[in-house]
């Protein structure tokens, strides 16, 4: 069946990945999910987290690792890596065999693979995306050409630039050699040069590649079965500082910790926490480790412990004698809301995301949040109001029938007496899914509050949405 990835499960919302029955269907990366279900009556969709995506990253990550050390990861198009293969001649009989055995890999993980194998990073993208299976060249020009034939559509390029090119005649690779690469990026701006240099085989300098730091991990089975926290934590603290030193040797710091707790006559019980950065910080990790902990409810006690230290390599920064201290610490920030995952889990630390909507309540979602950057304030000099929205809209009082059909609501509302309004600014529509029509105002109460409520007028009541400040 055709099915897409969507940003957002709404007729606004934009098709951000597309499989092989949807593209027949003309089916294009950027189209709105109405649009798309225009074309394919049949149409499946869904919302993919990007946690969701990271986690499978990880997973075909691994698997590739089994055929390659040197392994670079496409960031603009998850799930494409391109496999330095060199010298592998001794480890596979040849280079289909290698394919089919890539292809069998990726299938025992629940993926489907297209698998090139060439010259040029463009080419073989191209080709992988354009060709299911295994695509093979042992010649580098006829791989070029080959990749040529492959249309814009597949590459998962900007759709805007994609169809600004197609309003050109501009539908397949090797016709943008027709535009002169000046001319690209004055008019469409560098992606389009970038991109015409690919197709010409002038892709640059190779991406560095993904290297694999093993985990280091210890183990410790327990004189007698233990389920009291403090306990455990003491036997996690002692096996701590041995994987950090690990770590420390390694040019490394933690990124997470994985506890495995096998219990007495009841099932393992495994855990995870992660600090805000990457760290070394005993003391920190500690306090993460009892949050944890106080949050489980183990069915027996604890006879063996087994804990995991994942790693990554970082760059230390020498902080100077006379470093400008910011006003806001983003470091203890987020740590205070590492200590919160670590208590109520993954999922409860998140962040708005604006996206297009037709009601209020539509036009942004919420995404976990893996750690706060820097402040960016998109508006500059006077003060913009802030709208706070609740999570559902509360009933008020309708107008009583001998007022003036003014927009004026009764004297008193429980906010305070009102003192005047600011409307209508009407939304209406919904026809795809249930008609709405609403009349949005301001409302002035006479403490200062000023409250942002509408009047549905097909249910004909008043409803507080949020207030302003």
């Amino acid at each position: 069946m055709p099915a897409v990835v969507v940003e957002a499960d709404t007729p606004l919302g934009r098709v951000l990945w597309l499989n092989e029955a949807a593209h027949r269907e003309g089916i294009l990366r950027g189209m709105r999910y109405a649009e798309a279900l225009s074309l394919a009556r049949g149409l499946r969709a869904g919302v993919v987290s990007p946690l969701d995506v990271e986690r499978g990253q990880g997973e075909l990550l691994g698997a590739l690792r089994r055929f390659s050390p040197h392994i670079e990861k496409d960031e603009g198009a998850p799930g494409t890596f391109w496999l330095d293969v060199a010298g592998m001649g001794a480890v596979f009989p040849s280079l289909p065999e290698l394919g089919r055995l890539l292809g069998e890999a990726m299938g025992a993980l629940g993926f489907e693979a297209s698998v090139a194998i060439g010259f040029r990073r463009f080419a073989t993208r191209a080709l992988a995306a354009e060709h299911g299976g295994l695509t093979l060249h042992d010649d580098p020009e006829a791989e070029l050409e080959a990749a040529w034939q492959v249309p814009l559509s597949r590459l998962g390029i900007d759709p805007e630039l994609r169809d600004a090119l197609s309003r050109l005649g501009i539908t397949r690779v090797g016709q943008l050699q027709r535009l002169p690469e000046r001319g690209l990026r004055e008019r469409f701006g560098a992606e389009a040069a970038r991109l015409r240099r690919a197709v010409m085989g002038e892709e640059g300098l190779p991406r560095p590649s993904i290297e694999e730091t093993a985990p280091v991990s210890a183990t410790r089975e327990l004189l007698a079965p233990v389920a009291a926290t403090t306990e455990l934590l003491f036997t996690v603290k002692g096996m701590l500082s041995g994987l950090l030193r690990q770590l420390e040797e390694r040019a490394e710091a933690l990124v997470a910790l994985h506890l495995e707790m096998v219990l007495d006559h009841a099932p393992a019980c495994r855990a995870t926490v992660r600090p805000a950065d990457p760290t070394l910080d005993e003391e920190q990790l500690l306090e993460l480790v009892h949050l944890k902990l106080s949050a489980l409810s183990l069915a027996a006690g604890v006879e063996e412990l087994r804990v995991t230290a994942e790693g990554t390599r970082t760059a230390w920064e020498q902080t100077g004698l006379f470093t400008r201290q910011p006003r806001r610490d983003l470091a203890a920030a987020n740590r205070a809301l590492a200590r919160v995952r670590a208590e109520l889990g993954d999922r409860v630390v998140v962040c708005a995301r604006l996206r297009e909507g037709h009601l209020p309540e539509a036009r942004f979602r919420w995404e976990p949040l893996a750690r706060l950057g820097a402040a960016r304030p998109r508006f500059e000099g006077d003060a913009v109001a802030v709208r706070r929205l609740l999570w559902r809209s509360q009933p008020l009082r309708s107008p009583e029938r001998h007022l003036r059909n003014d927009g004026w609501l009764p004297g008193t509302l429980s906010q305070g007496a009102v003192v005047r309004m600011v409307g209508p600014y009407v939304i209406s529509g919904g026809w795809w899914h249930q008609e709405v029509h609403r009349d949005y105002h301001f409302i002035e109460t006479k403490s200062g509050e000023v409250l942002w409520a509408y009047y549905d007028r097909r249910r004909r009541r008043w409803r507080l949405q949020g207030t302003l400040e």
